[in-house]
């Protein structure tokens, strides 16, 4: 996202779906993009941008009907798309270049989701500590549990309805 760059378990994705449209419907919860069909029913797109309050110039943040990627992932109380620029790489990150975030960092951003930071090397060689950094974030906790709430009675209400949106 912009020159953010995170990290996931691959074991909390359900699906990627390369291209997807994203359906925009009236009174979403403001971090919600819209839904899209999957597998026989409405799903929130969540809008990470928003989620974690990045800068309105995100060049994600100005994508609105059609997005690169959107990542279906495992959630409390069932799955869950997010909004997503592009998948760099899938790669495996060793458990010596992983760290904690620094306490002052964990003070400031507050989010449970984000839960440490990757220093990846260009070269797997590389003895040292300089690369890039990835912000490690649990994607089944992307959410708070009163935002969940607020999601899933949003996808109830509209899977509840006979119409289809265009």
């Amino acid at each position: 996202i912009g020159k953010l760059t995170f990290g996931v378990n691959v074991e909390e994705i359900i699906q990627v779906l390369e291209s997807a449209e994203i359906q925009q419907v009236p009174d979403m919860p403001d971090f919600v993009q819209g839904v899209i069909w999957f597998r026989d029913r409405y799903l929130s797109v969540i809008n990470l941008p928003r989620m974690y309050q990045l800068h309105e110039s995100s060049p994600l943040s100005l994508l609105n009907d059609h997005v690169e990627s959107v990542v279906v992932v495992k959630a409390e109380l069932g799955a869950l798309g997010v909004q997503i620029g592009k998948i760099d790489k899938i790669e495996k990150l060793p458990i010596h270049k992983i760290e904690p975030l620094p306490k002052m960092i964990r003070t400031v951003i507050r989010l449970n989701s984000i839960w440490g930071m990757g220093i990846v090397n260009e070269e797997d060689d590389q003895a040292d500590d300089s690369g890039d950094i990835i912000n490690l974030v649990h994607l089944h906790q992307l959410l708070a549990e009163e935002q969940i709430s607020s999601v899933r009675h949003f996808e109830e209400t509209l899977n509840s309805t006979e119409g289809v949106l265009s």
